[in-house]
């Protein structure tokens, strides 16, 4: 589950990315709670659409080694995982659209979370 070989690798203020994912859970289908991760250069996109077709878009900073990236993610699943950090930044590790994430404190191997992707 935790991803290997080729990996993106980003890095992003822990509460900036959490109060994002926040905001895009508000639009986001009640039954699912289910988001699109796009990963740019320098900057994350949150985009979230819920049943009546209201969409939201939330942005936040980051460091992104690799190439443009996306992947559909539970927010609050990832809400939870940035919860158990204790450290202002987050690391992200990602191999593919079809594989877990790895959401760490940066230098730091014995905790961690993982969050499956989702289809949406």
């Amino acid at each position: 589950m935790i991803p290997r070989g080729k990996s993106h690798v980003v890095h992003v203020s822990t509460r900036d990315l959490r109060d994002a994912v926040q905001r895009a859970a508000i639009l986001s289908n009640e039954k699912y709670r289910g988001g699109r991760f796009l990963f740019g250069p320098d900057a994350l996109t949150i985009q979230a659409i819920n049943q009546d077709q209201e969409e939201s878009e939330n942005g936040v900073a980051i460091t992104h080694e690799g190439e443009e990236f996306e992947i559909d993610l539970r927010l609050d699943y990832v809400v939870d995982a940035l919860g158990t950090l204790g450290s202002e930044n987050a690391e992200i590790r990602m191999t593919d659209s079809n594989s877990s994430i790895l959401i760490k404190s940066p230098g730091q191997t014995p905790h961690l979370s993982i969050v499956m992707p989702m289809r949406l």
